[in-house]
C-alpha cells in the first residue's frame, strides 16, 4: 500500500476514534412539526411541499414497521425504483431509477458519497446498511448532477443517519435476531446529549450460512456471508450560531463467492473476498448570522473502500481493489426576502483508484498491469429559490464543473410546485441536465478499458400531480407522474470487444403512480405502480436489459390503538425481464409477499417476527444466480 494510502486510513482510523457526526442541515424543529424536511433535492434544507422535483421520504417510523431485512426491501417500495443484485447477498447492487443503469444513481450517507471508484463503473454499495442507524431516507428520482455532481443522472439516495441531538438522556438498545439459513445478528447503539455535547454510537455483528449464490450444477455449496461494523457521531454546539458535527463509519465483511464468469468446471469452485469500508466526514455549520439572514457551512469528507478476492480452488491468484474519494464542499445561503433565498458555493472532489488483478498463474496467463490513477473535479454552483405568488414555489440552479481530463461541463435544474389549497391539489414539473465522468476502472483498466471514452451526460424532465381527498382532513392521497430521460454518449459493456464502449444513446419514458389511505386511525395502505419504457437508440432494440416493464407493490400497517401491537403485510410484483437489450433470455415475473408483527411487551422490551417470501416463490433476478425461498427471522429488542 503506498503512502497516501496508508496516510488516509491513519486519518480515518484517528476520526473514527473520536466518534462521529450526522452530516445533514440542522432543521428547525417548527419546520419539521409542521412538514418534512428534506435536504437532497437542493442546496438548502427545503420543507417537502416546497420541492418541485419527485422526493420520497421513508421515514423511521415505516422502517420499524416494516422489519425490512436490508435496505434494498426498503427502496424497493419506492415508484421508479428496480434492483438487479448476483444473490442475496451481492457486494453491489444494481439499482435502476426510471430505467436508467445503477451507477446513473448517486448513493449518499449524510450527505458523503458511498462509492467505489475501483469498481468498473462505481456501482452504489448499499448491503452494509444498517437500518438500525437510519433516521429517514430522502430518494429523488430524476438528474441530481445540480447539487450532488457526477453520477447523479438517475437520481440520489441519501441515508440520514440518527443522531443523539433531541434525547434529553442518554437511551440506547441491545437486540438479538435468530432466523433462516443460520442468520444471526446482534446490534447494540446508545445516543444521547449532555449540555452542548450530543452523540450517537452503534454496533452490529451478523452472519448467515447463506446458499449457494449460483445454481449451476457444479456449485452446491452455501457461501456464509459476515459483517461487523462501528458508526459513531457527535455534535458540538460552540455557541448559538456555531456548531461543528463529525460522523465516522468502519465495515468489515467476508464472505464465499462462487465464480460466475467461468464456463468449464475448475474455475467454478468457491473463493473468499474480503472488504474493508471506512467514511468519515467532517462539518461545520454557522446559522442564523446577520440576523437570520445567512447560513453557511463547509465540509470535508473521505471515503475509502478496500476489498480482496482470494479463490480457493489454486487456479487464480488474488485480486486486490482500493477506491478512495475526497471532497471538500462550502455553500451559503442568503435570504434576499422572505420569499426568496440565494445559495452560492464551491466544491472539490478528488477520486483514486488502485486495482490489481491476480489472474491467473503465471504459466497461463500473467496478471494484469495494476490500475493506479487519480482525477479531480472543482466545481462551482448556484441555485435561487423563488415564491412569487402564494402557494408557488420555484427552484432554478446551475452548476459548472472543471474535470482534469474531460474538461468543462455545465448541469442545470429548475423545477416548481403549485398548491391549489381549495382542492387539495398539488401540481409539480421538474427538468435538468446532468452528466457522468467515466470511471478510473471504465478508462484504465487493460484488459477491459478505453482510454477514448468521453462523458455521458443526459436531460430529464417530468410532471404530476398529487390529490387530496376532503382537503381539511385528508385520508386519502393519491397522484400520478409522467417521466421522461434521455442519456447520450452512453457507456456500456461491448460483448463483440470484451472492452467498455460508447453508443449513441438510451432512453426511457413512463408513469408512476400512487395511493395512500389511511381508512381507520390505527391502519394504513400504500399502494404503487411504475410503467417504464426503456430503449437503446443505437439499434432502436426495447426493452433494455433486466428492465421490467411493470412493477408494483402494496404496504398494509395495522396498529393496536394501545401501540402494543403492530403488523405489517406488504407484497412487491415485479414483471418479466429480458436478459440483453431487445432480447436474450425470458425472466419471469415474481410476487414476494412478506409479513412483519412487532409486539412491546413491556416499556422496554419489544419481540418481533417476520417472513420473507411467504409464497415460497423460485425467481431469478440474474440469469443463474439464486434467491432466498421463504425465510423466517425472529429477535428480541431491550431499550434503555
Amino acid at each position: 500500500m503506498t503512502a497516501p494510502w496508508r496516510s488516509a486510513r491513519t486519518m480515518l482510523a484517528g476520526m473514527t476514534l473520536l466518534g462521529g457526526l450526522v452530516a445533514q442541515e440542522t432543521l428547525p424543529e417548527e419546520a419539521a412539526e409542521m412538514d418534512p424536511v428534506v435536504v437532497t433535492a437542493t442546496h438548502a434544507a427545503t420543507p417537502l411541499r416546497e420541492v418541485g422535483q419527485a422526493v420520497t421520504v421513508i421515514t423511521r417510523q415505516e422502517i420499524e414497521d416494516s422489519q425490512w431485512s436490508n435496505l434494498t426491501d426498503a427502496l424497493r417500495q419506492i415508484p421508479g425504483i428496480d434492483f438487479r443484485a448476483n444473490g442475496p447477498h451481492a457486494t453491489t447492487s444494481n439499482l435502476s431509477i426510471r430505467g436508467l443503469e445503477g451507477y446513473h444513481t448517486k448513493v449518499l450517507i449524510n450527505g458523503i458519497p458511498l462509492q467505489d471508484t475501483s469498481t468498473g463503473q462505481q456501482m452504489p454499495l448499499l448491503n452494509d446498511i444498517n437500518l438500525d442507524d437510519i433516521e429517514r431516507i430522502e430518494v429523488l428520482r430524476g438528474p441530481g448532477s445540480t447539487v450532488h455532481g457526477s453520477n447523479a443522472l438517475g437520481g440520489v439516495v441519501n441515508i440520514i443517519t440518527r443522531s443523539g441531538r433531541d434525547a434529553e438522556t442518554p437511551t440506547g438498545s441491545v437486540e438479538i435476531e435468530y432466523g433462516s439459513h443460520g442468520r444471526v445478528r446482534t446490534a447494540g447503539s446508545i445516543r444521547g446529549s449532555e449540555g452542548p455535547l450530543d452523540f450517537s454510537l452503534s454496533l452490529l455483528r451478523e452472519s448467515e450460512n447463506g446458499i449457494s449464490a449460483q445454481n449451476t450444477p457444479l456449485n452446491g455449496d452455501d457461501d456464509p456471508w459476515r459483517q461487523q461494523q462501528v458508526q459513531g457521531a457527535i455534535g458540538i454546539q460552540l455557541d448559538e450560531h456555531l456548531r461543528i458535527e463529525f460522523f465516522g463509519r468502519y465495515t468489515e465483511i467476508d464472505e464465499e463467492y462462487d465464480n460466475a464468469d467461468a464456463a468449464w468446471g475448475p474455475f467454478q469452485d468457491s473463493g473468499d473476498t474480503h472488504h474493508q469500508r471506512w467514511m468519515a466526514g467532517l462539518r461545520l455549520l454557522a446559522t442564523d448570522l446577520l440576523d437570520g439572514c445567512v447560513d453557511s457551512s463547509l465540509t470535508a469528507s473521505v471515503t475509502e473502500l478496500a476489498r480482496g478476492y482470494r479463490d480457493t480452488d489454486g487456479w487464480s491468484l488474488n485480486d486486490r481493489y482500493q477506491g478512495r474519494t475526497t471532497e471538500y464542499d462550502w455553500k451559503t445561503t442568503v435570504r434576499l426576502h422572505e420569499r426568496a433565498r440565494l445559495t452560492v458555493g464551491l466544491a472539490n472532489t478528488h477520486e483514486e483508484a488502485r486495482v490489481q488483478d491476480g489472474g491467473m498463474p503465471a504459466w497461463a496467463i500473467p496478471a494484469s498491469v495494476p490500475v493506479d490513477d487519480r482525477h479531480r473535479t472543482h466545481a462551482a454552483f448556484a441555485e435561487a429559490q423563488l415564491q412569487p405568488v402564494d402557494d408557488l414555489f420555484l427552484t432554478a440552479g446551475a452548476r459548472w464543473n472543471d474535470h482534469s481530463l474531460f474538461g468543462q461541463e455545465w448541469t442545470w435544474s429548475a423545477a416548481g410546485i403549485y398548491h391549489l389549497t381549495a382542492t387539495g391539489t398539488r401540481l409539480r414539473a421538474s427538468i435538468g441536465k446532468a452528466y457522468r465522468a467515466p470511471s478510473l476502472y471504465e478508462l484504465y483498466e487493460p484488459n477491459y478499458g478505453e482510454p477514448s471514452l468521453e462523458p455521458e451526460t443526459g436531460t430529464a424532465w417530468d410532471a404530476g400531480f398529487e390529490q387530496d381527498l376532503c382537503p381539511e382532513n385528508p385520508r386519502l392521497t393519491f397522484g400520478s407522474t409522467f417521466f421522461r430521460n434521455r442519456v447520450t454518449d452512453y457507456i456500456g459493456f461491448d460483448l463483440g470487444t470484451y472492452r467498455y464502449g460508447q453508443i449513441s444513446g438510451i432512453k426511457s419514458h413512463g408513469l408512476e403512480t400512487f395511493l395512500q389511505t389511511r381508512p381507520l386511525e390505527n391502519v394504513t395502505l400504500r399502494l404503487s405502480h411504475t410503467y417504464t419504457h426503456t430503449n437503446n437508440m443505437e439499434v432502436e432494440a426495447s426493452p433494455l436489459a433486466f428492465r421490467p416493464r411493470h412493477k408494483g407493490s402494496a404496504d398494509l400497517t395495522w396498529r393496536l390503538s394501545d401501540g402494543r401491537l403492530t403488523l405489517n403485510l406488504n407484497a412487491l410484483y415485479v414483471a418479466h425481464r429480458t436478459t440483453q437489450h431487445g432480447g436474450g433470455e425470458h425472466l419471469d415475473a415474481f410476487l414476494l409477499a412478506n409479513a412483519a408483527a412487532t409486539l412491546r411487551v413491556t416499556q422496554h422490551v419489544q419481540v418481533y417476527l417476520r417472513g420473507e417470501n411467504l409464497l415460497n416463490e423460485n425467481y431469478e433476478i440474474v440469469p443463474d444466480y439464486n434467491e432466498y425461498g421463504r425465510v423466517v427471522y425472529g429477535g428480541v429488542r431491550v431499550d434503555f
